[in-house]
């Protein structure tokens, strides 16, 4: 029997931005019938979903906690849609700008994962592309097609301040904050 769960980490948007995308959510999955999305908050993934066991669950608090109390908070940007067609992975995004400082953070956490949490390089690829997912998984090709023909002519421009992260862990049923960490303050 596998006791180990799956957690992922991740940058979540306000309260009331974090409402908004959820009824372009709920909105997309009405229209083109695609409901797997509504199952997480909406968020930026800075690390994919990987298995662990729960004993493991403070080791990986209180390293997280040490890396991310050390980075400075720092604005995000949310520029219109985007889309992955691949093959049958179709995903059609809210985009995020790739600034420096979030391009570092993502690069100076997948080291503290290998080197301190012993994460396999293979569970901590260099790519990134940050965006913020509206419909995956359950999207058909078809649907996909009539979507991006139209949202990728849908302006979203949001900026917002991102002074906390968050570990994920996923209950059998959805995703739920495991646990919050705050980044240090500008002064």
């Amino acid at each position: 029997m596998d006791d180990k769960r799956l957690y992922f980490i991740a940058l979540l948007p306000p309260v009331e931005l974090s409402k908004k995308i959820s009824v372009i959510k709920n909105n997309f999955a009405s229209e083109y019938n695609c409901q797997y999305a509504l199952k997480v908050l909406p968020h930026i993934t800075i690390q994919n979903p990987f298995k662990r066991s729960p004993v493991s669950e403070v080791e990986m608090h209180l390293s997280l906690q040490n890396f991310f109390e050390a980075v400075e908070s720092f604005e995000i940007s949310l520029k219109g849609y985007g889309c992955f067609d691949k093959g049958t992975n179709k995903v059609i995004f809210i985009h995020v700008e790739e600034t420096n400082h979030l391009m570092e953070l993502r690069d100076k956490l997948m080291i503290k994962l290998r080197e301190e949490l012993r994460f396999p390089t293979s569970e901590t690829p260099l790519s990134f592309h940050p965006h913020v997912t509206i419909a995956y998984r359950d999207l058909s090709s078809e649907d996909f097609r009539k979507a991006w023909a139209i949202y990728k002519d849908i302006s979203f421009n949001v900026n917002f301040h991102v002074s906390r992260a968050y570990l994920l862990k996923h209950n059998f049923r959805q995703w739920e904050v495991l646990s919050e960490f705050n980044f240090r303050s500008q002064n």
